[in-house]
């Protein structure tokens, strides 16, 4: 027996179960980076999950399947032997082909580098990745500890995210602080000062720039090829782009504490790193980067590069 609104229940049930089943589908086919692999049956194709995609794949190409990997899936006679034919000897030698296979598919096909690395990645030939006069240098004053306790990497990160929260949601930041400090090992008596760079910041003119863009980015990763035979990929981090009527606008965040020449002579070094991010940026969007600056959030003051 069943209740008067039965066929109404049984039809919801059933619009989010079909709604279900295509959520999945798009999951599953999202998440393919560089191509989507479908298998289609010549007999009972109702039963193949990717059948809803069927009138689709009429244009996708076929994939052709090597002779030889036909002969093993064809039940050849590695399938149909029988291991009571198997001597020791056969075993042991399969088992170590087949160690030296996995050994083989572990180990890796490419390397990841930081952009900050990648400039001077050199080729299989021993020529730089791109064309560049070195890598960036590594300054004392970026290892060292801020006013004797505070490491310079985690309180660059700690920067970075409440920047990144308060060109989201500047309201937030009075209630975040803290908890950023937390996540970066940093002590809570250094949010005053975290506050007050990131209220310079906030009072800068690149920051009201970007506000009044027409669209940003913030803390966007990157990843590029830096050779042809795709050995080594970059990765980095854009810390804001933004976009203005003359194109985009790529700003790169440090913490130094330095102002007048000696900014304009740190700028110069991370210049190579400005230029990777712009070229992969344009290559990834098809649109132009018409500015790139190192932005020192301390002394508040922008370089060009």
């Amino acid at each position: 027996a069943h209740c008067s609104s039965w066929g109404d229940f049984k039809k919801k049930e059933q619009d989010f179960l079909n709604a279900e089943r295509t959520r999945l589908l798009y999951v599953a086919a999202t998440r393919a980076q560089s191509a989507l692999i479908v298998t289609v049956m010549p007999k009972y194709s109702n039963r193949n999950p990717w059948e809803p995609f069927s009138q689709y794949l009429k244009i996708a190409p076929e994939i052709q399947v090597p002779e030889k990997i036909r002969e093993v899936s064809s039940a050849s006679n590695l399938c149909r032997k029988s291991t009571e034919n198997v001597s020791d000897s056969e075993a042991l030698s399969d088992i170590e082909r087949i160690g030296k296979n996995l050994e083989e598919l572990r180990r890796p096909c490419y390397e990841v580098v930081r952009a900050s690395k990648a400039i001077s990645v050199p080729d299989r030939e021993g020529r730089s990745g791109i064309e560049s006069r070195g890598a960036i240098p590594v300054f004392p004053d970026m290892i060292e500890a801020i006013n004797g306790n505070v490491n310079v990497a985690q309180w660059g990160t700690a920067i970075h995210a409440l920047i990144e929260i308060a060109m989201k949601n500047p309201l937030a930041i009075d209630s975040s602080v803290c908890g950023i400090l937390e996540e970066n090992d940093l002590p809570l008596d250094s949010k005053d000062e975290a506050l007050r760079i990131v209220r310079k910041v906030m009072d800068s003119e690149i920051f009201k720039r970007a506000k009044n863009s027409t669209k940003i980015l913030v803390e966007t990763l990157i990843w590029a090829p830096l050779r042809d035979d795709g050995a080594t990929l970059m990765r980095g981090v854009i810390d804001l782009a933004f976009k203005e009527p003359s194109g985009w606008v790529i700003v790169d965040y440090k913490t130094d504490a330095v102002g007048g020449e000696a900014a304009s002579r740190k700028a110069e070094k991370y210049s190579e790193q400005l230029n990777l991010y712009a070229c992969t940026f344009e290559k990834a969007t098809g649109e132009k980067v018409s500015e790139k600056l190192v932005y020192f959030v301390n002394s508040n003051v922008a370089v060009p590069v």
